[in-house]
């Protein structure tokens, strides 16, 4: 049974995994000349679904991401999860249709993904500066 403190960050890479593979799919029908979307929506795929949830997966599993209350720290990071899900699918399917119409709802997308980047900035730095340390009777306040 896979332990609580890695279930999220797990989801996260695997979630990873699954836009790489979707960008390569992308990619190669692009080349094929099934598609005529560019390479633009690839790139913004690999970056916002493999390499930043990769980041958030490993960041949350290697940095100290106990808050107070892990109940509120899980509801975090599924809020991270579903954000960059979210604004990633969103962005990437207005660039691949790319109506120029549906523009303004990629800074939607885009929005989504920026709260979350800010939401895991956040964890990441009120887990690590409100953590007792080990042996140590004191927090940092």
């Amino acid at each position: 049974m896979i332990s609580q403190r890695i279930r999220v960050p797990l989801l996260f890479m695997t979630v990873a995994w699954f836009y790489l593979i979707v960008g390569i799919i992308l990619l190669v029908m692009e080349e094929a000349g099934i598609g005529s979307y560019g390479r633009d929506p690839v790139f913004m795929i690999w970056f916002f679904g493999f390499v930043m949830q990769m980041i958030m997966g490993v960041s949350t599993l290697f940095l100290p991401s106990r808050l107070h209350n892990q109940r509120r720290t899980d509801h975090r990071m599924l809020a991270e999860l579903i954000l960059t899900n979210a604004g990633t699918v969103l962005t990437g399917y207005i660039y691949i249709s790319s109506p120029k119409s549906l523009f303004p709802a990629a800074a939607v997308g885009l929005s989504m993904i920026m709260a979350a980047v800010i939401l895991h900035i956040l964890g990441i730095t009120g887990a690590v500066f409100s953590r007792i340390q080990p042996g140590s009777e004191r927090r940092w306040e």
